[in-house]
């Protein structure tokens, strides 16, 4: 695995190149970078090859500007493939990074996304509300990372929003005040491709309702809920995340033969 820098307009950002294969952009969650996903990364870099870039205002990428909006994220990823000369790839996309998965298919710059547990419509949650979401996720987060023996990947994700918060707290107002207020219906209406939502049904940062809602909207999409499941699983459980994410390529390549 590869960590690499390219200078853009805004700033430098920081990304991940790993395996061989069709190209497959792999997009963070919120407060988060690649770094935290490195097994699942590992794990697609069997089949694909993986480009795992880090948002602005997360890990050793630039830090957010004043008056930062949505579509900065997205134009800089708009300069991010027109610097690495990338056509139009599949997509997977973690909690913020689904959204921005949303956007750059809006710009047609997407063959298919696989989303888990993505923000792009409003969630109504107070800051309080928020910390008991975050204590509900642990709570079921660390008995299934015991039951697995996956405590060094709970920890390393742990760790690195730890980082991520440290160095970049403007990311943190960001998110809050504006991440969690996005409201993508219009945009997700217009997506033409395949988009295969997943969710943990225990999850209350992103609700699954909200999945929900954007099986609704979206032309092309399926949803899968998983119990027992909450927010994090894709960090902390690699394994089963990538076996649904294979099982969903085999049922698109049976499908289209």
């Amino acid at each position: 695995m590869e960590e690499k820098r390219i200078a853009l307009e805004k700033g430098n950002i920081t990304y991940l190149k790993d395996g061989s294969g069709p190209p497959l952009l792999f997009l963070h969650g919120g407060l988060a970078s690649p770094h935290a996903y490195i097994p699942f990364i590992e794990l697609l870099a069997r089949r694909y090859t993986v480009i795992a870039p880090t948002h602005p205002g997360h890990g050793d990428s630039f830090s957010l500007p004043t008056s930062w909006q949505f579509e900065d994220y997205g134009l800089v990823y708009e300069h991010f493939f027109q610097a690495l000369n990338l056509t139009p790839l599949m997509m997977v996309g973690h909690s913020f990074g689904g959204a921005i998965a949303f956007y750059l298919a809006g710009k047609r710059l997407a063959t298919s996304i696989v989303a888990f547990d993505a923000v792009g419509l409003p969630v109504a949650v107070t800051r309080n509300e928020y910390l008991e979401t975050l204590s509900h996720e642990a709570q079921i987060m660390f008995p299934e990372v015991v039951k697995r023996k996956q405590l060094a990947e709970m920890l390393s994700a742990t760790g690195n929003i730890l980082y991520n918060s440290f160095k970049h707290p403007e990311s943190i107002s960001w998110l809050e005040t504006k991440g969690t207020r996005l409201d993508l219906s219009a945009l997700l209406a217009t997506i033409d491709i395949p988009v295969h939502l997943f969710w943990g049904a225990e999850d209350r940062i992103i609700p699954v309702s909200v999945g929900e809602a954007m099986k609704k909207i979206l032309p092309h999409a399926t949803l899968k809920i998983f119990p027992g499941k909450g927010h994090a699983y894709i960090a902390t459980d690699p394994e089963f995340t990538y076996n649904e994410f294979m099982q969903v390529q085999k049922n698109n390549k049976n499908s289209s033969s």
